[in-house]
């Protein structure tokens, strides 16, 4: 009886596996392949796996998105499963202005939760309207101009930090 209870544990533990890894993100991607946006299913990692091979490969862990909008060059918008979830990639300059005017209709990723109980304001935790606001500041910060202007110092406070080093260590 043990025996027999431990194989009904295994068996019910792959067909848990088999139904939270395939069928469910199968059925996920089935909803945008229903709107005709095009969809690619990789068991287990799904996209997290074309980034690694990507890495491993060609040593740029994008490889495959930019091949793929090389190829497909009217490509607007793609669908790869995340494990057991639909994770949707934009193409189009268009979609992605849309998807960030319109960001109240759209949930930041559950697993970002923890970093939300540090950072109560932070873009982790932040959606709708006090996120828009928010990234118009750190927009600002990080815009061309800024950064050129910050550049000088930038370098001048690297050459002082490789100096020092250099002096601590007695590698003149």
């Amino acid at each position: 009886q043990l025996i027999q209870l431990a194989l009904s544990g295994l068996v019910f533990a792959m067909l848990l596996l088999i139904f939270n890894f395939i069928i469910l993100p199968l059925s996920r991607l089935q909803y945008y392949k229903k709107q005709g946006i095009l969809t690619r299913f990789i068991p287990l990692l799904g996209f997290f796996a074309l980034l690694k091979d990507g890495e491993k490969d060609h040593d740029d862990n994008l490889y495959h998105m930019k091949k793929n909008a090389q190829q497909n060059p009217h490509l607007e918008i793609e669908a790869y499963n995340v494990g057991n979830r639909a994770f949707v990639l934009l193409y189009s300059p268009r979609l992605f202005k849309a998807f960030l005017n319109s960001d109240e209709n759209y949930q930041k990723y559950k697993r970002l939760q923890p970093i939300t109980l540090f950072s109560k304001l932070g873009f982790a935790a932040l959606n709708g309207r006090i996120y828009k606001e928010h990234r118009k500041i750190v927009a600002k910060l990080f815009s061309y101009d800024h950064l050129s202007r910050k550049l000088p110092t930038m370098h001048a406070n690297a050459l002082k930090a490789i100096d020092a080093i250099i002096k601590a260590q007695n590698l003149n």
